[in-house]
């Protein structure tokens, strides 16, 4: 220990290497606030100047991540009650366990490699197999349909074929389009977009690229048909493996777009502790819970590798309830039959129409713009 009382072994320096002011065994320059220690630089201080700048790695990080984990709810209510030094601030804590679970995913990610055929080859597949069952389906419906005409005019016949017009109908009205019988055996626009796809993934494995190919195919569609066609050519010759990466790196701002909205759910269900609860208040429990909810996705990322059949219902889901349960007792500090009725209220909400609706929102994103 030095005569400051400082149990720092590293070695200091006469003079700032910064504003080049002469010290005196200080920790810090008076004037511009440098740590005083010599130019060698490990990857150690490298690595905790990255986690106290952006993520303030130190002890505030147990002090909150222990609580948060065995005290559902007491970290957000102390930090809403003004005991802050304490705990890591909940933007900051969203951020980091954000960054820890996507950094952990994509270190653990492994593509399935037993079978790496393309998107493209499914769908064609698909589509392939479906133009043989319409085909097949149009040729027997209208080889019956003609024999029906050509029956004399008896009023048997007339039923006969008015009950058969009466079913083609309905199987059209079924199949959404897809069956389209008319006079003249008109192809669907649903099966014209379909042949479209499947010419223009043909042109693309011959070797032409995606923008020739919808030219040359789509020329006397609108741009927007054209922009659908291309991202529809781009995800099916595309890895499974690069999709799923594309669409769960676009889930890190769908995080952050989600959190005022689970704060305005929570806002509606306790309209009546609104006095005491304002906006902001419910936005910093959103923030814990999510930071809180990453923390234990990595967990299971991290137990996955080591035991596959780790059910994920029973690692995530099922505490996850558990957890707000416990968390929304504590923080808005109602009796147990108000709590479990409005937390089954913001499961409902959650759950059914705030994540499903954004994850829809990644969806569509993720397809225009990939």
């Amino acid at each position: 220990m030095n005569e400051n009382g400082d149990t720092s072994i590293e070695p200091r320096i006469e003079h700032c290497l910064n504003c080049e002011k002469r010290l005196s065994n200080e920790r810090y320059c008076p004037d511009c606030g440098q740590l005083n220690v010599n130019k060698n630089i490990t990857i150690w201080s490298l690595f905790q100047d990255f986690m106290g700048d952006y993520f303030s790695f130190d002890s505030k990080f147990f002090t909150t991540l222990i609580p948060l984990f065995t005290k559902p709810g007491q970290v957000p209510l102390e930090f809403l009650q003004g005991k802050r030094i304490r705990h890591i601030p909940p933007f900051r804590i969203l951020i980091f366990s954000s960054f820890l679970f996507f950094f952990i995913w994509g270190l653990t990610f492994n593509p399935d490699e037993k079978d790496p055929r393309r998107i493209s080859s499914f769908i064609k597949e698909e589509i392939a197999k479906s133009d043989v069952e319409v085909e097949q389906v149009k040729d027997s419906l209208s080889l019956a349909l003609d024999s029906l005409t050509l029956l004399p005019q008896s009023i048997e016949a007339d039923i006969r074929l008015g009950r058969f017009q009466a079913d083609l109908k309905e199987l059209e009205q079924e199949s959404n389009g897809i069956f389209k019988f008319t006079g003249d055996d008109s192809v669907s626009t649903k099966s014209r977009f379909i042949n479209k796809i499947v010419t223009i993934l043909r042109m693309v494995e011959e070797g032409n690229s995606i923008k020739l190919a919808v030219d040359t195919v789509a020329k006397d569609n609108t741009a927007n048909e054209k922009k659908v066609l291309t991202q529809i050519a781009k995800v099916s010759t595309s890895d499974r493996g690069t999709l799923i990466k594309y669409f769960i790196g676009n889930l890190s701002l769908i995080i952050l777009i989600i959190q005022p909205f689970l704060a305005l759910l929570l806002k509606l269900i306790y309209i009546r502790k609104r006095q005491h609860f304002k906006y902001i208040g419910h936005l910093i429990f959103s923030f814990y819970f999510h930071a809180w909810v990453l923390v234990l996705f990595t967990l299971f990322i991290l137990i996955k590798q080591i035991w596959e059949g780790m059910p994920l219902a029973a690692f995530v889901l099922i505490p996850s309830m558990i957890y707000l349960l416990l968390a929304v007792r504590r923080y808005y500090g109602q009796g147990w039959p108000k709590t479990v009725l409005k937390t089954l209220l913001i499961a409902l909400g959650y759950l059914c129409f705030i994540a499903p609706f954004f994850l829809f929102c990644s969806f569509a994103a993720s397809f225009y713009f990939f």
